[in-house]
């Protein structure tokens, strides 16, 4: 798809570097030869030295690398260019301000190299989404996943769906188109078994999407329990700084402290609680009402004691077991172990350690039981899973379909009737297309404009 105008902006990040690169995409991209480059186009993919000059006045502004990519084999499918410059800001500014001289030459807008790369073919809809959860990925897990969806992981998933919802559709419509002709008998048991088929492996997929927002947006992690049982110590431990202030006096956090750190790869949300106790003071009360609010919407929950002293009011966090996974925590285990607490120890249901973080003792432990959690509630899988709140709703819209076909076939076999094809074919029409927005097979003009205004400016 031809573009106008040729677009140009700075992808490297911006501020003071030691090298910036700024791309060049559109049409007109040799004019760069004639204006700016003293040199003749060099070969495609390679690399030249040169220097840059302004258009105008033909003072010189830096020297450098270019590179040429010949269409249709660059990033947006069309002829590109890529100038490696010094990173000063004064430098940037000036090449900038020089192709902006040269005619049919614009600013690019955000997301607009990766757009043109999507109408000209090079990728769908879920790879260019993916290329910005590249680009935010803060952990190695998140980086694993947005890079394996970038190579087209669910691109070839959403594509096979497509593809065998389109011949089932097909199927079903040529029986409509074709009245004169002989319906198969095996027609409702054709539908039904690869309508059920496709239902099944999508379900798979979309109930991955919680696993999908913890991985992109954090696995929330509460500490709770009572007063002075070390909660603030594991948190500075977990987050490997002094987050919060810890005090051998009670009742030292008397609010939530968040933070979001990287625990195995994973993104976490950590959450250190006020100690949950009796008080009569209003603020300690406002801390363990928030205590609590975290611990109902927490993902994992660490309940804290202190193992040291008898636990009396152990009932009140892991009886009845929390709705979430958990571990117990029997903190200061080098001021011994309490006699009275192997009524917890044993309790069938909870996983519990022993720690002290005086001396860091059990932390290893402690370390890998956490992470055995995450890889359940944010990873242990190499299939590829939801990341984007819009694939989960399109694939909930194809499944609703799917399931108004299972009722239909199901109620015409009961009543020993025909099954009206044309609500069949209208339903698989309606599935069909929530996934064909997905990968973007349809219209979808003002999803595009939501979606690659996302993107930052030079990508």
């Amino acid at each position: 798809m031809a573009q106008t105008n040729t677009i140009f902006a700075l992808s490297s990040a911006s501020g003071k570097a030691g090298l910036a690169v700024i791309r060049i995409s559109g049409a007109q991209v040799q004019n760069l030869f004639q204006k700016m480059i003293p040199i003749p186009i060099p070969a495609a993919n390679f690399m030249q030295y040169t220097c840059f000059y302004d258009p105008e006045t033909q003072d010189i502004l830096d020297f450098g690398f270019c590179v040429f990519f010949t269409a249709p084999k660059s990033f947006t499918g069309e002829d590109c260019a890529e100038l490696h410059i010094h990173g000063g800001l004064a430098t940037i500014q000036s090449i900038l301000v020089a192709l902006s001289k040269i005619p049919n030459f614009y600013p690019a807008e955000a997301g607009e190299f990766s757009k043109r790369g999507f109408l000209n073919g090079k990728f769908d809809l879920t790879q260019a989404e993916s290329l910005i959860d590249l680009i935010d990925a803060e952990t190695e897990h998140q980086r694993r996943a947005a890079l394996s969806h970038t190579r087209g992981a669910l691109h070839q998933l959403y594509q096979d769906w497509w593809y065998r919802l389109s011949e089932l559709r097909a199927y079903t419509e040529a029986c409509l188109d074709f009245p004169d002709e002989e319906i198969p008998d095996t027609l409702e048991e054709h539908i039904f078994t690869h309508s059920e088929t496709l239902r099944a492996e999508i379900t798979q997929h979309h109930d991955t999407a919680p696993k999908g927002e913890r991985l992109r947006l954090g696995t929330k992690i509460a500490i709770i329990g009572p007063s002075n049982a070390g909660k603030s110590s594991l948190m500075n431990y977990l987050a490997q700084t002094q987050a919060a202030i810890t005090s051998p006096i009670a009742g030292t956090t008397r609010d939530s402290i968040e933070l979001h750190i990287d625990i195995a790869g994973y993104p976490v949300k950590l959450i250190d609680t006020a100690g949950i106790q009796e008080t009569s003071d209003p603020i300690e009360q406002e801390g363990i009402k928030r205590a609590r609010q975290h611990a109902e919407q927490a993902d994992l929950l660490l309940i804290m004691f202190d193992g040291s002293q008898p636990i009396a009011d152990y009932n009140e966090f892991i009886s009845p077991p929390p709705k979430q996974p958990a571990i117990i925590i029997l903190n200061k285990i080098d001021q011994g172990l309490n006699r009275y607490n192997n009524i917890i120890l044993n309790k069938p249901h909870a996983h519990i350690l022993s720690i002290s973080l005086a001396e860091s003792s059990g932390l290893s432990e402690l370390y890998h039981a956490i992470t055995r959690n995450l890889e359940t509630l944010a990873g242990g899988s190499h299939a590829p899973i939801i990341m984007h709140t819009r694939y989960q709703q399109a694939l909930r819209n194809t499944l609703n379909a799917l399931d108004r076909v299972k009722q239909m076939l199901e109620t015409a076999q009961k009543t020993d009737s025909s099954v009206d094809l044309v609500l069949i074919a209208e339903e698989l029409r309606i599935g069909l297309n929530s996934i064909a927005q997905i990968i973007g097979k349809v219209d979808v003009e003002d999803l595009l404009e939501i979606i690659f205004s996302r993107f930052c400016i030079g990508k």
